[in-house]
């Protein structure tokens, strides 16, 4: 995979607000490594905007300190997801999640090519298991109406963020908090709870990484999907504007959990 941001010692001019742990008489919160990918060009397209968006993200490391961020570029490709979800998982989740104290989250990208004339942005509480290609994806592949996990049926689902509550009616109560501290940040009508993903590519890497997750051994690895708009349709600097709000969210609910 290509790694396209990764905040360490050996590149702080990459994150520098990462770099810097404030001086405080409280111990710095447990280490939490956030992963945050983008898909590449699909197709005969130039660029991806989650391309454009992934790398520039930053989190405050005054408001939030002890986050390691890390940005990975995906291929548009079932085979090329799983390639690089291996290395993911073997560089930069296992080593973390080994710690009971340690926390994992993914933040999963992709564009939503179906918004024509006004663009959201869409928090997709939950992956489906199914295979349902209506193109081909970047290799060629085009399986249709197949399981992605064999013994489970193609209408089972998993809840982002940790899934759904004992008893519980939504497939994300962690995902609504989120969306909930949006909204009352200035961004009500702007984005939005999303139960359908599509069947496509970005489907196929939201229930793959949240079933991988639901093997580790202390519960600590969490992941969901955003789908943005095109660019034509909300500009760049407030798309980027949004993603570093949802990191920031996402941050301050899981440390809620630690």
């Amino acid at each position: 995979f290509n790694e396209v941001g990764h905040a360490d010692t050996q590149s702080p001019q990459l994150y520098p607000s990462l770099m810097a742990t404030p001086s405080s008489i409280d111990p710095p919160p447990p280490p939490l490594k956030f992963i945050v990918t983008c898909f590449g060009p699909f197709k005969n397209q130039s660029t991806n905007p989650t391309l454009v968006l992934g790398p520039a993200l930053s989190i405050s490391s005054s408001s939030h300190p002890n986050v390691d961020l890390v940005c990975v570029e995906l291929p548009v490709s079932k085979a090329g997801v799983d390639a690089a979800m291996d290395e993911v998982w073997s560089e930069h989740v296992e080593p973390h999640a080994s710690s009971p104290s340690s926390r994992v989250i993914i933040l999963h990208m992709g564009v939503d090519g179906t918004q024509r004339e006004s663009g959201v942005f869409k928090l997709e509480r939950r992956g489906v298991n199914q295979l349902d290609f209506r193109i081909p994806d970047n290799e060629g592949f085009q399986p249709r109406k197949l399981p992605i996990e064999e013994g489970l049926g193609q209408e089972d689902w998993l809840g982002s963020m940790g899934g759904p509550l004992e008893g519980g009616d939504s497939p994300s109560p962690f995902l609504d908090r989120c969306l909930t501290k949006l909204k009352e940040g200035g961004w009500e009508g702007r984005v939005v709870a999303s139960d359908d993903a599509g069947r496509f590519v970005c489907n196929y890497t939201l229930f793959t990484t949240l079933a991988r997750a639901r093997l580790t051994s202390h519960n600590n690895v969490k992941a969901m999907f955003l789908h943005v708009p095109n660019f034509s349709l909300i500009e760049m600097d407030e798309q980027g504007k949004l993603l570093g709000d949802l990191a920031e969210a996402l941050v301050e609910e899981i440390r809620k959990c630690q």
